[in-house]
């Protein structure tokens, strides 16, 4: 009688292996998709995570997530997607993009999003604060009149940002800072305030257009101005400030 071979152990090392593989990633910084913690209830700047973390590619957010700072994601130049728990009773991802549950507000565009032209859904009524904030690859944005309100830094650091066609209602000052591609900039007749300066920063800006339905300047760009007339005279240093404006329509 032969003595019976001894078992071979690698199977079931390759299997431990196999489930080692199966556990979920660590969420540490400077990882790739990360899931917020379910003792985080809203996203904050914490450097190396939710700040200057390049390795970030996605984020999903739990149900019980509630607010995402507007200075939460900068310095995330890889990020490219949102995704939210459809019980979430906050809010909601589309296309990557992060919006209130129903729609009505834009709270963030990614960085890194792949979409050249930003295209505001006509059911969004409130750009919010750093909704925009940094994103590399859009070079035109196109606003229409059911936008109510832009919200102060909306749209700050857009390295490649060059046309903007806006007719919010209601622009807040500083709307448009530090976009230094910017070279045409034409307000459409749905906007009737504009709060302080609009643009800054943006050195190569040559056409600026102001329609007839604009009602309300502040706090002093109203007096600074001839709404109607355009004047060449317009100081429009007011208006937009660190730009060589040559072009008034």
């Amino acid at each position: 009688i032969q003595a019976s071979e001894p078992r071979v152990q690698q199977p079931v090392q390759q299997q431990r292996v196999v489930q080692q593989q199966q556990k979920p990633p660590i969420q540490a910084m400077g990882t790739r998709v990360l899931t917020v913690p379910a003792t985080e209830t809203t996203i904050q700047p914490v450097p190396n995570k939710y700040v200057n973390n390049p390795m970030l590619t996605k984020l999903h957010l739990h149900d019980k997530v509630t607010d995402v700072s507007p200075d939460a994601l900068t310095g995330c130049a890889n990020f490219s997607d949102f995704q939210a728990d459809a019980n979430n009773p906050t809010f909601r991802a589309v296309c990557g993009m992060l919006f209130s549950k129903y729609g009505a507000e834009l709270i963030r565009v990614p960085a890194a999003s792949e979409n050249n032209v930003g295209q505001i859904p006509a059911y969004v009524q409130v750009i919010r604060k750093g909704a925009f904030r940094g994103c590399q690859n859009v070079r035109c944005i196109e606003i229409p009149s059911t936008v109510k309100r832009i919200e102060s830094g909306a749209f700050c650091g857009l390295p490649n940002l060059e046309v903007v066609k806006c007719s919010a209602v209601h622009i807040c000052n500083d709307a448009f800072v530090d976009c230094p591609k910017l070279h045409t900039f034409k307000l459409g007749y749905g906007t009737r305030i504009i709060e302080g300066t609009l643009i800054r920063n943006s050195p190569l800006l040559k056409y600026l257009i102001l329609p007839d339905s604009i009602q309300k300047l502040v706090p002093q760009t109203y007096a600074a101005m001839n709404v109607n007339g355009y004047s060449a005279e317009t100081k429009l240093h007011k208006l937009i400030e660190n730009a060589s404006t040559t072009h008034i329509f």
